[in-house]
């Protein structure tokens, strides 16, 4: 009996034994198969990170009117160069619950496009989101496991360098260093030295739009949106027109249904920004969209060595132009203009070392600057246009040959302001150029308007690479210089 009993045990032990087999074997499968799914999990993700920053440079460095399809061209190459196989049967298929606010397909309609390749309202991002992928099971099969689902995204953004803006809303009808230009508020407005002084037309802007915000696509008279441009740039690149001539992408044509096409290279012009969009643009800052600074009183505001200025109350940046010459690399006229001091005694003195700094800037095509020069908040960016001659108020359009390097100079202010230091007064206009030291205040309070600002057009070839590349695509194509991974 007890023989039988231990025969017995011997076939349940057996038969344990090939159970826990089995389920080992079954675990060991489903292992193997899970570890084959990561590694097709990783290399998804890898493709799509690859894709977006390829589609974010594609799209920073191809003409306006191809932008888009040469990004989403991008996209898939990178996919495919990764080892990635998509159909287009699955990228025409292929939803992204968290798409950015332009789809390529059902929004713009992109020929091969997709509805997980999107870019935001401003085309300063894009979304990449690969199509699910059937990894089948290997061993997993033996255990009723089909296989897994892998997908992948990741998003880049295209932001200007330096911790610059995009394009000023003003254009240049030169790329000549040296070459003056103004920002007027209409025809009552101070003239500026040396700017051709419009009586009539845009006084020297266009319509900037913005295409995302908390009303999509505002500009025209609303004092908000305007500010937050001057300040900031515009929230979206300008392309460039290929030759003057004929249409393109209007900036804002669709407004405001619709932010209008990615990299426009064409604008319409302005009747003029009022007192104050300049004035907060440039000094107090505002609140649309968010709180932001003016222009020069926000970022690097370089004072000590350059004295103190004060505009309303607000600290601006008080650092001449001359300043930042390397006189190392400089030419002859350069030199001499850097001998000047950083803070002139008198409006006089200013003045002749603003004369000698425009020689330097009109007869020198090498590099003058320094690369600090890329942090002042003076240094922007504007279009320069095809036309020789400003547009009538409020028609269309400018056709933007390129993107050329702008000083923000002089500040023009009248209306009941006082002046004290070393600022020049002129006929009852108050001039702010920096170097000067002093402050303006007004009575009564409340009343505080700018009224005009001077500017100069900085040659690319006299600003010391990668700063005018980066700021203009150095004359061709705009890059802006930053492409990163966002998610």
């Amino acid at each position: 009996m007890i023989y039988r009993l231990r025969d017995n045990e011997r076939g349940a032990t057996a038969v344990l034994v090939a159970v826990v087999m089995v389920l080992l074997l079954g675990f060991a499968a489903l292992v193997v198969d899970w570890g084959l799914g990561t590694t097709e999990r990783r290399a998804a993700q890898n493709a799509a990170d690859a894709a977006a920053l390829g589609g974010a440079v594609e799209f920073t460095t191809t003409s306006a009117t191809d932008a888009v399809a040469a990004a989403v061209t991008e996209v898939y190459a990178k996919i495919a160069a990764n080892d990635i196989v998509i159909s287009a049967g699955d990228w025409a298929a292929c939803t992204d619950p968290d798409a950015l606010a332009r789809r390529t397909l059902t929004d713009l309609g992109v020929a091969g496009g997709s509805d997980c390749i999107s870019f935001s309202e401003a085309y300063t991002e894009i979304r990449v989101r690969i199509p699910t992928i059937d990894v089948p099971a290997v061993f997993g099969v033996f255990v009723g496991s089909n296989g897994l689902e892998v997908s992948a995204f990741a998003q880049a953004q295209v932001r200007p360098s330096f911790g610059g803006a995009f394009a000023f809303p003003s254009g240049a009808f030169s790329a000549a260093g040296g070459t003056e230009i103004c920002l007027k508020t209409g025809t009552g407005s101070t003239n500026v030295e040396s700017c051709d002084n419009p009586s009539t037309g845009d006084f020297g802007t266009f319509n900037a739009y913005f295409y995302s915000g908390p009303n999509e696509c505002t500009s025209g008279g609303q004092p908000g949106p305007r500010s937050r441009i001057i300040a900031l740039g515009m929230d979206h690149q300008l392309g460039l027109h290929p030759s003057g001539a004929g249409g393109g992408l209007v900036n804002g044509a669709s407004c405001p249904q619709f932010g209008g096409p990615a990299k426009p290279n064409m604008v319409d012009s302005s009747g003029g920004y009022s007192n104050t969009d300049i004035t907060d643009g440039i000094v107090k800052g505002g609140t649309w969209g968010g709180a932001f600074k003016g222009r020069l009183n926000g970022g690097t505001v370089a004072t000590g060595t350059y004295g103190s200025a004060t505009i309303f109350g607000k600290g601006i940046d008080n650092r001449a132009l001359w300043t930042y010459i390397d006189t190392s690399v400089a030419s002859p006229n350069c030199v001499a203009a850097a001998g000047h001091p950083a803070q002139p005694a008198t409006p006089a003195l200013y003045a002749t070392a603003w004369a000698d700094m425009l020689t330097c800037l009109k007869t020198t095509n090498s590099v003058i600057f320094l690369p600090s020069i890329a942090d002042s908040p003076r240094l922007s960016v504007v279009p320069k246009y095809w036309e020789l001659a400003k547009l009538a108020n409020n028609s269309c359009c400018y056709h933007v040959e390129l993107l050329v390097p702008m000083w923000i100079e002089g500040i023009y202010m009248k209306d009941s302001v006082n002046c004290t230091g070393n600022l020049r007064v002129a006929g009852g206009v108050c001039v702010h150029e920096p170097g000067m030291v002093g402050t303006t205040t007004v009575v009564p309070q409340g009343q505080q308007k700018l009224d005009s600002l001077g500017a100069v057009i900085i040659g690319c070839t006299q600003l010391v690479e990668p700063v005018c590349t980066k700021l203009t695509g150095g004359g061709g194509t705009p890059t802006f210089g930053v492409v990163e991974l966002t998610k």
